[in-house]
Parts: structure tokens; sequence; C-alpha cells
């Protein structure tokens, strides 16, 4: 949260993408990691979980039927990891985290 606050949303984010924690993640969940500009691959079995992960790391909760299934029809639609997560942390729910929190997401 400290990172958010001074370092800013972006450089966070391609700690997170490029650490080696997340890369054994994505690789769990059929996911090829890499740099913050890769593309991924997920592969469809897998994207539910992938996800899921999101909510359950970003959001502390288990996902809706509505916001998940937007999630997978991106995927399917060829969304990559990077955009994946930038869009899923532009939500209003994590926004509002950061505002808790007064994490400034620049």
């Amino acid at each position: 949260m400290n990172s958010l606050k001074t370092q800013g949303r972006d450089a966070v984010v391609d700690c997170f993408i490029n650490s080696e924690e997340w890369c054994n993640v994505c690789a769990s969940y059929g996911v090829k990691s890499g740099a913050t500009r890769a593309k991924a691959t997920i592969a469809s079995d897998n994207a539910t979980a992938f996800a899921t992960r999101l909510y359950t790391e970003c959001l502390g909760r288990d996902p809706e039927e509505g916001g998940m299934n937007f999630w997978l029809d991106s995927m399917k639609n060829g969304m990559d990891k990077e955009q994946v997560f930038n869009e899923f942390v532009k939500s209003a729910e994590f926004t509002g985290i950061c505002q808790d929190y007064a994490i400034d997401r620049g």
C-alpha cells in the first residue's frame, strides 16, 4: 500500500507482474507471464481460476456472477493479462479500497 502511495499504480503493477511469485501463480493457472508489455495467453479452462484469484487477492472477496462473466468474456475476446489486471484495478470497487486507505492510485 505504501508503494502505491509513493510510486503510483504503474510502478506497482510492473513490480507485481514481474515478481517471481506472480509468475509462479500465472504458470499454475496456465497463464504465460512476462514483462508488463508482454501478451499473455490464458487457457480458457484456467480463465475462471485466474479471474477468481484477482477477486480474492485484490478485493478480498469471492467474485459475483456478473463481474466474473465480464472478465471471462474479456479474456475470451483476447484481453491479455496486463489489460485484465490494469482494468481490474481501475474498477470502482478497487478505487474505493484505495480511497479507504488514502492511497493515490496515480
